[in-house]
């Protein structure tokens, strides 16, 4: 279940994120990458948790785990993906459900 060591693992790396983003109009090559890794890393975690959720105990999942979650997820990645286009760093940041 989505619980709260993935959601403050991604809590944390986002707001890393945004302090590079706003601490420089370039941030660093490297750092801009290496925080883009960091936050694929915990929304892949963040999806691998979803994903026990959606199949855990054989019953449906409610609709909020089902189709809001899922989607604030994707926005989320989506976002960090294009602040690092807009930089110019090389970010790919992808999310699978």
């Amino acid at each position: 279940m989505i619980g709260p060591p993935e959601l403050e693992g991604l809590q944390t790396a986002l707001k890393d994120w945004n302090t590079l983003l706003t601490g420089s109009a370039l941030p660093d090559e490297g750092a801009l990458t290496d925080r883009a890794k960091e936050c694929n890393d915990k929304l892949s975690s963040c999806a691998r948790a979803h994903e026990r959720l959606m199949t855990s105990g054989g019953k449906e999942a409610v609709p909020f785990v089902k189709y809001e979650l899922l989607a604030t997820m994707r926005a989320i990645g989506e976002k960090v993906a294009a602040h690092g286009s807009v930089t110019g760093g090389s970010v790919a940041v992808r999310f699978h459900a």
